[in-house]
């Protein structure tokens, strides 16, 4: 498994500021990320939302742009599969140092890793019978 940082953006159009001194001690949140390809200003979009109580469901911005550029096609062809993902900070100012910005850190797989885990063990036992679920 990987993991990564990215930056959030938009948090200030969805988390004011005694949501955040709510938040900002309970730091790392869980999240998830959320496709949303049929966002209007990004059709490679992806949400970050809040899975944590008292603010399960709550979406509090999205990747940036140009990481979801990335990120969103492998996603969607199912090359990266998130498997955790965490809230790491919130601040209600975007700007790009590490004290002033908001970003979600992502653990990952990568189907590309995943397969070639496979074809190693096919390697290694090239008799052994597929296994069929009864």
């Amino acid at each position: 498994m990987r993991s990564t940082k990215f930056d959030i953006r938009g948090v200030s159009y969805r988390v004011n500021g005694s949501m955040l001194k709510k938040m900002s001690p309970l730091l790392p949140l869980r999240a998830t990320l959320v496709r949303e390809p049929d966002n209007e200003y990004d059709a490679n979009a992806v949400k970050v939302v809040l899975v944590e109580k008292p603010w399960n469901n709550l979406h509090i911005g999205y990747i940036d742009r140009a990481i979801a550029s990335v990120l969103a096609p492998r996603m969607d062809s199912g090359k990266i599969t998130v498997v955790n993902a965490y809230v790491t900070a919130l601040s209600l100012e975007e700007r790009d140092d590490e004290e002033h910005s908001s970003s979600v850190l992502v653990e990952y797989r990568s189907q590309a890793k995943q397969e070639s885990k496979t074809a190693t063990r096919k390697r290694k036992n090239p008799a052994a019978k597929p296994k069929i679920p009864k």
